[in-house]
């Protein structure tokens, strides 16, 4: 007999997803359908109130995480060190990675970094904060490989694309210069 995949939703009633209030586990279980990322729900939004896209249908998701994604995914796969086939993988990680944080960052700027209680003297982190620095931690490692941040940029130009001034440095030291 198959297994069946575990949905952490199938124990809650239909169309009751109190338990994901911060969007963060939906945006890791639901894909928007192209396979570019995955998006939250509009209707269990924190920003529902304040938001111009804000769609009550059904199964509408954040059109301002999608569009995000889209621009950071192109961004990304522009990028000189980027091979759009072999590191797409990779790159979707990140782009979901960074709209995550967002999503996260979002929700803790309305609900506030500790539970309920903070204010009589009862202090507890929210619980999502321990997923947003294992996410965070995830794009520092997925940045190193796809020479995104400064470090990996430099071990770039070392390793193959050097700079006229550092190859004309390594000539007159071979000796194959004439000095001026």
């Amino acid at each position: 007999m198959a297994k069946e995949k575990y949905n952490p939703t199938d124990s809650l009633p239909p169309g009751n997803i109190a338990p994901l209030k911060h969007q963060a586990y939906r945006f890791l279980l639901n894909s928007d359908g192209r396979g570019l990322g995955l998006l939250p729900l509009c209707a269990h939004c924190v920003m529902k109130d304040r938001c111009g896209d804000f769609s009550d249908e059904e199964g509408a998701v954040c059109v301002q995480a999608r569009e995000a994604q889209e621009r950071l995914l192109g961004q990304l796969l522009s990028l000189p060190q980027i091979d759009a086939e072999q590191d797409l993988p990779l790159v979707i990680e990140y782009v979901k990675d960074a709209i995550f944080l967002q999503i996260i960052d979002r929700f803790l700027t309305e609900a506030g970094i500790f539970l309920e209680g903070a204010d009589a003297g009862y202090l507890e982190w929210q619980p999502i904060l321990s997923k947003r620095w294992t996410c965070a931690n995830s794009m520092g490692k997925l940045s190193d490989r796809l020479g995104l941040n400064p470090l990996a940029r430099a071990r770039l130009k070392l390793e193959g694309k050097l700079s006229p001034m550092v190859a004309k440095v390594l000539e007159l030291e071979a000796g194959g210069g004439d000095g001026d």
